[in-house]
C-alpha cells in the first residue's frame, strides 16, 4: 500500500465547502472531497457551543499538504479552522490516480 494524505476540514456549511473544494481542484493541489454534513458540540471561548456544520475529507499528495492547508487558511471564514492532515494507505490505483490529477511541487535547487 502506498500513503496519501487525507485532510479533514470541517466547514460551516456546503457552500464554503464546495467552494475552497473547487478552489483546490482547480489548483490541482488535492484529487477530490467527499463533502458529509455532521452536529458539532465544541468549546469556543470558554462557551458551550453546538451547531451543524460540513466536514471536507480532501484526498491530496503529501508533498502538497502544507499548500493545501495554506490556502485553506486563507479562503476559510473561521478564525480557528479545524485542519487535520491524516496520512492513510491507499491501494495502488487510488495512490496512482491521486498522483497523476495532482501537481507536483516545482523541484527548486
Amino acid at each position: 500500500m502506498d500513503t496519501i494524505s487525507v485532510l479533514y476540514v470541517t466547514f460551516p456549511d456546503e457552500e464554503t465547502a464546495k467552494t475552497i473544494g473547487k478552489k483546490l481542484l482547480d489548483l490541482k493541489l488535492i484529487a477530490c472531497i467527499n463533502i458529509l454534513p455532521i452536529q458539532s458540540l465544541y468549546l469556543w471561548q470558554n462557551v458551550m457551543e453546538e451547531g451543524n456544520e460540513m466536514i471536507g475529507l480532501l484526498k491530496t499528495r503529501r508533498d502538497l499538504v502544507s499548500n493545501c492547508i495554506e490556502t485553506i487558511t486563507q479562503l476559510h471564514p473561521y478564525t480557528t479552522p479545524c485542519i487535520l492532515n491524516l496520512s492513510v494507505e491507499a491501494n495502488k490505483s487510488f495512490f496512482d490516480w491521486v498522483n497523476e490529477v495532482t501537481t507536483p511541487l516545482p523541484n527548486i535547487g
